[in-house]
């Protein structure tokens, strides 16, 4: 309802410039204080005294505080701002402010994977079941019952069912209530869930390791890199696919993790102490080194796909990664399972564990709590120098790039006849490389000669 001050008249007719008749109204509750509504009649006394009636009764309607605007002038030039204070004051479905919300979750507001998410747990499950239902008619039992369907009718695995209430319906609930303050309470604040186990890190031994990174050098050397990286650094792939040249300095042997990339979208990294720099192994630099085009800005990623796009690592991953370890005789594991051999080897080897924290972007408290088994007994290392001082590497060991033959599936070019071993250390850059145990078989490349007095 809108009303008018009493020193101020509600409702006045006028004349607008073109000759034809309109209402202007004044009062509290309208935009601006004020509006002008055309009524389409000319200005003749037939016209005059019927709109001049229309304006005492909307006029004597706003000063007792009964004027509702959108009787009078459903299409009128306020109509839009009216009908949404109305819609504001209905009892909604939760289909019917899912519709509303799901408009807010869009990049950068939230990832594009989130969105992705929202829109599979409301279409597949929420809105069939729950939809018809007023905001502030669910409770408790809604919701109970709701659990009930996805794990006992749909066979879903507690894990699954709990993301979906909790990351979904949950947080449409949530901005009902702090947002828009359509609810009270929360409705799913009493449900109780068991506690999950977690899944155990389940690494790659140095063995494993090697025998992968060797099938990639032979079969698929455009891709070897990208692997390499990941055993070499404890990156989350996500990271990995996201590094830009612009994150990486050769000079220092330093990357800078400061994004991740999912369903082809960079965004924030997973946690704001993700974000971190890594001191690099020289043969990682190397590799870098090599791999780097001719030419290239700051915004072209390092590790590209067959066609030149940046990898996507979950393509990635069903391609190429479990055809590796069939062909390498290597038990299934996820790709992101390079993280967990690299933060596992490190510890075993005595590496620092507050370093290796801030390494691999995550904390010492999750490391123990997640790797405690691989901690080894005696001083800490630190510097990885240190820690694998006596290993010597298994693919780079006898082997080194040249810029030429990088940029064509990166082969290498035989030097059996270097011997010498060095530490590898994250202070000192030009030292050699890593652990790892016995060298690759080199791989020769025949010169084609010339012979004399042939053209």
């Amino acid at each position: 309802m809108i009303s008018a001050g009493v020193d101020k008249l509600g409702c006045k007719l006028k004349i607008n410039r073109h000759g034809y008749l309109a209402f202007r109204l004044i009062g509290q509750g309208i935009p601006t204080g004020r509006s002008w509504e055309g009524t389409g009649l000319k200005d003749t006394p037939e016209n005059r005294q019927l709109a001049q009636a229309q304006a005492l009764m909307i006029d004597h309607e706003m000063r007792a505080g009964t004027f509702n605007y959108l009787q009078w002038f459903p299409h009128g030039n306020r109509a839009g701002y009216f009908d949404q204070q109305a819609s504001k004051g209905k009892p909604k479905t939760i289909s019917g402010y899912y519709q509303e919300w799901i408009l807010r979750k869009t990049p950068p507001l939230v990832r594009k994977s989130l969105a992705r998410d929202y829109r599979q747990r409301f279409t597949a499950y929420i809105n069939p079941r729950l939809g018809n239902l007023f905001l502030e008619h669910l409770s408790p039992q809604h919701i109970e019952e709701f659990r009930q369907y996805l794990l006992q009718d749909r066979g879903m695995a507690v894990k699954t069912a709990r993301n979906i209430i909790d990351g979904g319906l949950r947080s449409l609930l949530r901005d009902a209530r702090e947002i828009d303050g359509l609810i009270g309470t929360d409705p799913c604040a009493s449900l109780k869930w068991p506690r999950l186990q977690r899944e155990r890190p389940d690494p790659f031994n140095e063995e494993e390791r090697d025998r992968i990174l060797e099938y990639f050098h032979r079969k698929k050397r455009w891709t070897w890199p990208f692997v390499y990286f990941q055993f070499w650094t404890g990156c989350r792939p996500s990271e990995t696919t996201a590094l830009t040249w612009g994150d990486v300095d050769l000079r220092s042997a330093r990357v800078e993790i400061t994004k991740s990339r999912y369903m082809g979208e960079d965004s924030a990294t997973k946690t704001s102490g993700s974000n971190r720099t890594i001191n690099l192994f020289s043969i990682v630099v190397d590799v870098l080194r090599d791999l780097k085009p001719l030419r290239v800005t700051e915004s072209d990623h390092v590790f590209l796909n067959a066609i030149g796009k940046p990898i996507d690592a979950g393509d990635w991953q069903q391609k190429h990664w479990h055809a590796a370890l069939r062909a390498c005789d290597t038990r299934p594991r996820k790709f992101y399972n390079t993280r967990h051999t690299f933060i596992s080897l490190a510890l075993s080897y005595n590496f620092n564990i507050k370093r290796l924290a801030e390494m691999c972007g995550t904390s010492v408290d999750m490391i123990e709590r997640n790797y405690g088994r691989w901690l080894a007994v005696g001083e800490q290392s630190e510097t990885l120098g240190e820690t694998f001082g006596s290993t010597t590497p298994k693919v780079l060991k006898n082997h080194q790039f040249t810029n030429r033959d990088v940029r064509a599936e990166i082969p290498f070019r035989d030097d059996t006849q270097s011997t010498k071993k060095s530490t590898v250390s994250l202070e000192d850059y030009n030292e050699s490389s890593p652990f790892s145990s016995t060298p690759a078989d080199p791989i020769k490349h025949k010169k084609r000669g010339v012979k004399k007095g042939r053209k």
